[in-house]
This record gives C-alpha cells, sequence and structure tokens, in this order.
C-alpha cells in the first residue's frame, strides 16, 4: 500500500509510456487491496494498541515528521 505511490513516482520520473507498465502497477495494487479486503474485512491496516488508522491518522502530523 506504502509503495504504490513510489512505483507511480519512479513511472513518471522514468517517462514510462508503456501503458502495460501502468496497469501492472494499478493491478498489482488492487489485487492486494482486493485480497486484504477478503481476508480481514478492511483494506486499511489496522493500528497499535487496537486502534483504527483511520481514527488516527493526521496528514497535517504525517507531514511534520516527514
Amino acid at each position: 500500500m506504502v509503495l504504490f505511490p513510489l512505483i507511480l513516482l519512479i513511472l513518471a520520473a522514468k517517462k514510462s509510456r508503456k501503458l502495460t507498465e501502468w496497469a501492472a502497477a494499478a493491478g498489482s495494487f488492487l489485487l492486494v487491496q482486493g485480497i486484504r479486503a477478503l481476508t480481514i474485512g478492511s483494506v486499511l491496516p489496522a493500528g497499535t494498541g487496537g486502534t483504527q488508522v483511520a481514527d488516527t491518522f493526521s496528514i497535517k502530523e504525517a507531514v511534520g515528521y516527514a
């Protein structure tokens, strides 16, 4: 899940015009998300201490740590 934007960034940086490379990246991401949804019932990862990541995530805080 985290590496998907990196893969897109790499494809953009090398100026890939091959539709198959972009489709493979998107397809593998969707496949992994589908497997996650089927096996654990959620696409979002579980947080620590029994919390949900969506409840405690803040973009401002993430950018601050980055």
